[in-house]
């Protein structure tokens, strides 16, 4: 299934229950086709959570952004490619402490031989080939 596809059908099934955010879905779902637009996507993501009842449940989505999206780490002044981190978002209520924890975590388990280290949201693997 293309992960376009999959993510229209959790889309559609958030739709009737989160109706008074559904210009925030719908901008997810545009953004997730624009293989620039990942870090828009988590942004989304992330306003989707603030907005949601307890008794609703997104983890279909959070699921779909794990599988789909990474964190891509580059030398920060010649943007060189340095590795790819998997997104994980579980436990994660805000894009600012998520954000936050990620760096920390590069900060602490990582020894790159650059002075600067850029981080950003990407596409994974196959997506980045659908999307172009």
């Amino acid at each position: 299934m293309s992960y376009l596809v999959e993510l229209d059908e959790i889309i559609a099934s958030l739709a009737n229950q989160l109706a008074r955010i559904s210009d925030t879905l719908l901008d997810l779902r545009d953004w997730a086709r624009q293989p620039s637009r990942a870090g828009s996507c988590v942004k989304a993501y992330f306003a989707v959570l603030d907005e949601v009842p307890e008794t609703i449940e997104v983890t279909a989505l959070r699921k779909w952004m794990e599988r789909h999206l990474s964190i891509y780490v580059y030398d920060g002044p010649q943007k060189i490619f340095l590795e790819k981190l998997p997104l994980k978002l579980d436990g994660a209520t805000d894009l600012e402490g998520f954000c936050q924890s990620a760096m920390q975590r590069m900060h602490e388990d990582r020894c790159h031989g650059t002075s600067q280290i850029r981080m950003e949201f990407n596409y994974s693997g196959n997506c980045l080939e659908v999307a172009a």
